[in-house]
Parts: structure tokens; sequence; C-alpha cells
């Protein structure tokens, strides 16, 4: 093209054969040891009871595509989203980045003798890299700033992070130093695409000699392979595992309406209700316990928590997935008390706070409200005052014990309709006993009764109506 060279990307500038075959080497074993690893995770899961998800694929991808991609439900609170949000995306391009790096090498120039990173594609190509590291070292910086100097007591603060924040900091900063190493003995025109490596080159290394800056890149270049490489092999067995297991929570959610439980079919022939023991757990109880990114934003939210109960959820799911990691030896050992107290159990009000915050979609409360109908069914033991509650349910039809031929007394000059068998109506209006009982919320009661006398509906309610909780 009128004799003009167009620039391509360098594939192993600088790098020796030996080097090269042992980072390829190397670099499959971690990819096997990675697979490996993520393996082992899902046998872990598959090993729970079976249990069937509603098959809505596509909504599923829906909640993929929100929460996982475009992490909505993480981005509700402004400096952990921010930082999480830049880390993960950051992230997302240097490693789409290195892969296109190595289908340009191995396939385009080695396979069909033609790079694709070449001339403006390529400038762009180091331009977004670079500014990609840049926004993780960002997220990293305001991670580490969160954890260990701004917010309190949900956040571990333990050399177990630092090594985590250090680690992904180290692989970005050993990178633009190999870049930078290359740049400063190359001295290439188009060094300007490259802007926080040439900065480097500049500040760094401009006094060097190019035998000493090929010294140096070469050293760099294998530390920050094997750095990169050991992080892809130990992914499963680390923190960074949540990179697969919080997606794969995330699409696996359930569909059914929060808080629902599962109905016990032929209730008077079973011998097992809810949860007693680990093994009776669903593959996708596990896969949540797994799942656990130990944000502590469900802590941060329980209102039981707060108000300084015994109830922590980060800590039964964590007390959960350790079981679970302990292998199948503890599959038949009793939960409760000795691995969650049944303080913290019956103190629960399944509101389902920590449900809505948790980034990975765990159902907390389904997990608990499970244990706590084995305490509740199998020991007849009850959190304060519920015991009380349902004795008065059975014998009168509401939880405070109040005369059951009062019920209606709200509705005395209303002339309401009771339902009869057997004749069609519009409307069956459920009153509850609230509305029955209390005196503000009869109010409200009485202006329903007006409102469905107004609308010219055929209504009535229900002269046996009790209690449905």
């Amino acid at each position: 093209m009128n004799g003009v060279e167009i620039v391509t990307r360098p594939g192993f500038w600088n790098i020796p054969v030996w080097a090269i075959i042992g980072i390829y080497v190397i670099g499959i074993a971690a990819c096997v040891i990675c697979a490996l690893g993520i393996r082992k995770s899902y046998l872990l899961w598959r090993a729970g009871k079976p249990y069937a998800m509603d098959k809505e694929t596509k909504r599923r991808w829906g909640f993929f595509y929100r929460e996982g991609l475009l992490q909505k439900r993480i981005v509700r609170k402004p400096l952990g989203s921010r930082l999480h949000f830049w880390i993960f995306w950051g992230f997302v391009f240097l490693f789409f980045g290195t892969a296109l790096a190595v289908l340009d090498w191995d396939i385009g120039k080695l396979i069909f003798g033609k790079q694709f990173l070449a001339g403006g594609v390529y400038y762009f190509y180091k331009l977004i890299l670079d500014i990609a590291g840049v926004v993780c070292l960002i997220g990293l910086g305001m991670a580490f700033y969160r954890r260990f100097i701004k917010e309190g007591r949900q956040f571990e603060k333990s050399m177990r992070f630092i090594y985590i924040l250090g680690s992904l900091a180290v692989i970005i900063i050993t990178g633009y130093i190999v870049e930078a190493l290359r740049l400063a003995a190359e001295q290439p025109a188009h060094a300007v695409w490259s802007p926080v490596g040439n900065f480097i080159a500049q500040v760094f290394y401009s006094g060097m000699s190019k035998e000493q800056l090929e010294a140096q890149h070469l050293w760099v270049w294998i530390f920050h392979g094997l750095i990169s490489l050991a992080f892809v092999a130990l992914i499963p067995a680390t923190y960074f595992s949540h990179m697969y297991k919080s997606p794969t929570s995330i699409y696996w959610q359930r569909t059914k309406p929060r808080g629902l439980l599962e109905k016990i079919d032929d209730i008077e022939e079973q011998e097992i209700f809810g949860i007693s023991k680990f093994g009776q757990f669903s593959w996708h109880d596990r896969l949540n316990f797994d799942a656990c990114v130990e944000c502590g934003r469900c802590t941060s939210v329980c209102p039981v928590n707060r108000a300084g109960g015994p109830l922590d959820p980060r800590e039964i799911i964590l007390s959960l997935k350790k079981r679970m990691e302990e292998g199948y030896s503890k599959s038949e050992d009793i939960l409760v008390p000795d691995v969650v107290s049944k303080e913290a159990l019956l103190s629960c009000t399944t509101c389902g706070a920590c449900v809505e915050q948790c980034p990975s979609r765990i159902e907390i409360v389904n997990t608990i409200a499970q244990m706590r109908r084995s305490v509740g069914m199998e020991e007849g033991q009850f959190a304060e005052g519920v015991a009380k509650t349902l004795q008065n349910i059975q014998s009168v039809g509401n939880p405070w014990g109040l005369d059951p031929d009062e019920r209606f007394a709200w509705a005395k000059d209303l002339d309401i309709p009771f339902a009869e068998p057997g004749v069609h109506y519009d409307i069956l209006y459920w009153v509850g006993c609230s509305a029955s009982y209390d005196k503000r919320n009869q109010k409200i009661a009485r202006a329903m009764i007006k409102i469905l006398r107004a609308s010219g509906l055929s209504f009535a309610v229900m002269a046996e109506e009790m209690c449905n909780a």
C-alpha cells in the first residue's frame, strides 16, 4: 500500500523459544486445573437432592443479563457498586484482550499468515486495554479503601483480602511494566496509543540502554505470565470462584414469588418436615451456599441484626457452605444447633430484605424457613409468642384469642350479605382478622363495603371466616 508498512501487534517480542514453549505448557496446565476445579464445584452442587426448577429459560437469561452483566442489583449502593462494576468490566476487557492476542498470533499469524490486530485496529486495541487496566486499578483502590478504611463491621479485614486485591493489582501493574519496557526499547511512533505504558516508559526507563531494557523485559514478562496463569489455575479454589458461581446462582434463581414455602403433599403421611440434616438440602440450596461472595449486604439490611438480635444471615450461609465443603461424612449431622443456632432461626422475620440485597440471589429466607419448619413441626419449638398465637387460631380462629362471635361486630349496621352455597358472587370479600378486630382497620373494612355497594357488583363475605395464617 504505497510502501507504507502497517504496524501489527508484536507476538513474542524479545522472548526466547524456551520461554514461549514454557508459557504454553504452563498455560494449558492452568486451564486444565481450572476446568477440573469448576467440575469439582459442579459435582458438589449435584450431590444435593433433586429439585425441579420451573422452565423459564428466556426469563433466566434476562436475570443473567441484568444482574450478572449489567449488575443492576449491585449498583444500588454507590461506592460498592461502582468499584465492583469497574473491576468486573475492566477485567472483562483485559480477558478478551488477552484472548484476542492469542487468536491474533496463534490463529492469524501462525495458521493464516496474517494478523488482524494491525494498523488502526491495533492502536484502538492498545488504547482500550490501557484504559481497562486503569479502571480496574481505580476499582481495586476503592475496594481497599472501603474494606479497610471507610466502612465497618460487615467487612472482613484480614490478610486474605489484602492478597485478593493485591494479586489483581500486581497482575495489571506488571502488565503495564512489560508494555513500558518494550516501548522504551523500541520507541515506536504509535506509543501514544498506549498512554499508561508510554508514561511509565518515559518516567522510569528513559535513561536505560536497550540491552538493560530487554533483559528486564524478559524477566518481568515471565513473572507476569506465571502469576497470571497461577491466577487462572486457582480461580475455583479461591475467593475468585464467585466469577462463575455467582452468575450461575443468578441464572438459576427461583422465579416463584419470594418467600413462597413449598407445599407439603400428603402432610398426614409425612415423617420428615423441613430440613434438619445437611444431606436433605437440594442441589439448588448447595449452589446458593457456594455462591456467597461474603459481601455482608444481607446482614447490613437485616432488621433483626440491626436491632441487636441473634440473626446474621451471612454467617448462616457461610456456616452451611463450610459444612458442605467438609464432605459426605457430615451430611447426616444435625444442623440445629450444631451449625445454625435455634435463636437465630426463630428470630428471623422472613421479610426478604436479605434476598433483595444479595448480588448472587441466594434464597436465604427459604433456607431459614426450611430449617425452622423442621424445628417447629418436628420438635414443636417456636419463637416467643408464636405457640400461643397458633393455639388461639386453632381454638377461636384469630391470633389474639378474641371472641369469634364478635368477628363481624364492625358491620352490624351495614347489613352485609353472607355467602350462601350454590350462589354466584362477583366478589368474595375476605375481611381478615386485623380489619375484623382492630378499631383502626375496621374503618377500612367499612369503607370497602361502601365501595363494593357503589360498584354495582354482587359480593358477599364468609360467615365462617377465620384466620388464614
